[in-house]
């Protein structure tokens, strides 16, 4: 058998083959140093030449910024303590696109348990086409945590700037409120919003991406936000409580509509303390009626009733048409103007002016007036500020209504002596009556006392501002000032408005509301108001209260009965409170009284006669003359050019 043998040496390449294999191989080499010198390029590129700019693209991808609500600047009081506030809050939305049926029941009956709200109002919520809607703001961390970790479709939270107010209804009226994108809406909040409002800016954080949420690993951070300005008041918070508790209380024993109080330093014309009740609670603002937020002393006007007696019994004094011992004819009770006939609740014979205000006679206030003259009554009535607005600064305030005298004629002259056919509000009053007992000065009233920006540079710095250096001789304003102290006194319509340690300048009012449905007068609904300085030898506070449509007798109607004994619970706990602080009156005379005795002739008082009467029963009381029925709507017809009228059944005040 042939073996056949093969030959197993290895056959060689050909040098054609060769040389392809090594140009391939340079071509790979060359391809692979080229793709190297370009990544290094690029990563010079990127790292060296552009690092910030795709810095900045990474943290773009990364991070996740929110705009803000401005943050609002802080209300102090007199002594810096904070009204209002603004701080971070977490708050729960939902967006409302793309949710489906069962989406929608899930979210609501979640968010129900977590912040115990109504399931169906919240289906609702979720059911707008608005796209967005609040859920519930200013939550706690724990809610905010159950939210997250529910997982719940289109609901998530936000941070934002809510609006605080500590003392929760404190000066509430005052201080105002704020809406859903911290815009001031009502009060001090309104008036100085752009003061208070800061700039918005953003929050920023890192994106979850699988969830789109904010995270803070490092904790918050703002961008481009700054902190609004600074308001600070006259209110003193502790006069402002003990106001605010004694108006509440009075309130609710009498049934009143509304109630009104006033707390005035009569010898800066720092408001202390300005309340109303009902009020309403800021940090819910949005849940209460309008008018429940509006400033009620600053905006209401209303007929003074006989708290104006003192001015007419003053400008007579001063203008030297009386003297302090002239007698008048009070007609024992009665007497005839013209076709009407003007009659006082209790007859009286003769009266001088310090009796004419103890006894409030209606008939010997007109004497009084008729005697000085009109032009000379109109004159001391727009010295006192009557008719023009007090320009404390808040919104809303109406200059009250003061006709001129060649339109008032005899029925008007009369009216006007015990306080109708003139409207005023709580600023003029206090202000006016201030003047009364401060020495014959009226100060402007203020209520800001200073403004700053959100540097803490002061803008704005208010203090006395004197308008009149001499409304009445200071001797007139001592001698008036003394017959109010017997308005309190047993003789007196004021007697619930007396103090035990202190004595009490004062004047009772009540005035009938005008029926604006049927015309004239109401006969069933009052306005009681009682105003006072204490105490009444160096004056620190004065107090007005107006109680409006107080409920029950008659007899409880009035500003005796009604306005009284809230003015006393004021003044007693204010009084004490000066006490306990060191500011309790001093012997000497305050620095505006003594500007006002500089360079002026004292005033020579004759012995006064002294008029005696028997100590009134409880039931007598009274500050109004129910009998002036007819001559109260001739005068609001005379004032509407209307006087041939037929008239009808009304009250005067007293």
């Amino acid at each position: 058998m042939t073996r056949r043998y093969e030959n197993r040496r290895p056959k060689t390449l050909s040098r054609r083959s060769i040389h392809l294999f090594e140009t391939r191989l340079r071509w790979i080499i060359a391809c692979f140093v080229i793709l190297m010198i370009i990544s290094v390029g690029r990563a010079f590129q990127y790292q060296i030449l552009e690092h910030r700019k795709w810095a900045e693209k990474a943290a773009v991808t990364r991070t996740k910024s929110k705009d803000l609500a401005p943050p609002r600047g802080p209300i102090f009081d007199r002594d810096d303590q904070p009204l209002a506030i603004s701080r971070d809050a977490i708050s729960v939305q939902a967006n409302t696109y793309n949710l489906t049926e069962e989406d929608i029941k899930k979210n609501a009956s979640t968010l129900a348990r977590i912040f115990d709200l109504d399931k169906n109002e919240l289906e609702a919520k979720f059911k707008k086409p608005t796209g967005r809607a609040w859920i519930k703001r200013d939550v706690t961390d724990a809610e905010s945590e159950f939210v997250l970790k529910a997982g719940l479709r289109g609901v998530s939270t936000t941070l934002e700037s809510v609006r605080s107010y500590p003392s929760k209804s404190l000066a509430a009226n005052v201080l105002g409120c704020t809406g859903e994108g911290s815009e001031g809406l009502e009060g001090i909040e309104y008036i100085y919003n752009k003061t208070l409002l800061g700039k918005a800016g953003r929050i920023i954080g890192i994106k979850d991406l699988s969830t789109d949420r904010m995270i803070f690993p490092d904790g918050v951070h703002y961008k481009d936000r700054a902190p609004g300005g600074s308001v600070k008041l006259t209110i003193d918070s502790s006069i402002q409580h003990f106001t605010e508790l004694a108006l509440a209380k009075g309130w609710k024993r009498t049934g009143a509509k509304s109630a009104m109080a006033l707390v005035m330093d009569p010898n800066s014309g720092e408001i202390l303390a300005m309340a109303q009740h009902p009020t309403f609670d800021p940090n819910d603002a949005l849940n209460y009626e309008r008018p429940r937020r509006c400033n009620l002393v600053v905006t209401t006007v209303f007929e003074p009733g006989s708290t104006l007696k003192p001015f007419i019994i003053a400008g007579a004094l001063n203008a030297g048409a009386i003297t302090p011992d002239d007698y008048f004819d009070c007609g024992n009770g009665k007497i005839t103007i013209g076709k009407y006939t003007v009659r006082d609740t209790h007859p009286h014979s003769i009266l001088q002016p310090r009796m004419i205000l103890v006894k409030s006679s209606n008939i010997c206030a007109f004497r009084v007036a008729d005697k000085t003259g009109p032009e000379s009554v109109y004159k001391t009535l727009v010295n006192f500020g009557f008719g023009s607005k007090s320009n404390v600064g808040l919104g809303g305030e109406s200059g009250g209504i003061l006709h001129p005298y060649n339109k008032w004629g005899k029925i008007g002259l009369s009216n006007i002596a015990f306080g109708q056919g003139i409207a005023v509000n709580c600023l003029q009053m206090t202000a006016a009556f201030s003047a009364l007992v401060n020495g014959g000065i009226l100060i402007k009233p203020y209520i800001v006392a200073e403004v700053r920006n959100g540097d803490g540079l002061r803008v704005e710095k208010n203090g006395t501002e004197i308008i009149n250096e001499e409304v009445i001789r200071p001797a007139v304003s001592e001698m008036v000032t003394d017959f109010l102290t017997g308005v309190v006194k047993p003789e007196g319509t004021g007697t619930a408005a007396a103090l035990d340690e202190y004595t009490v300048a004062g004047k009772t009012g009540t005035t009938q509301k005008i029926d604006k449905i049927r015309g004239g007068y109401s006969k069933t609904d009052y306005i009681g108001s009682f105003i006072g300085a204490v105490p009444a030898e160096k004056p620190q506070v004065v107090i007005l209260v107006v109680v409006d449509e107080p409920k029950g007798l008659m007899s409880q109607k009035y500003g005796g009965a009604s306005a009284g004994p809230i003015f006393k619970e004021i003044a007693e706990r204010i009084m004490a409170y000066y006490t306990v602080s060191g500011q309790a009156p001093k012997p000497e005379p305050n620095l505006l009284l003594k500007m006002a005795h500089k360079n002026t002739a004292p005033v020579v008082k004759k012995k006064r006669a002294v008029t005696t009467s028997a100590r009134l029963s409880e039931n007598e009381y009274w500050d109004i003359n129910d009998a002036n029925l007819e001559l109260a709507n001739a005068l609001q017809k005379t004032l509407a050019g209307d006087s041939k009228g037929k008239s009808e059944t009304s009250t005067l005040t007293d």
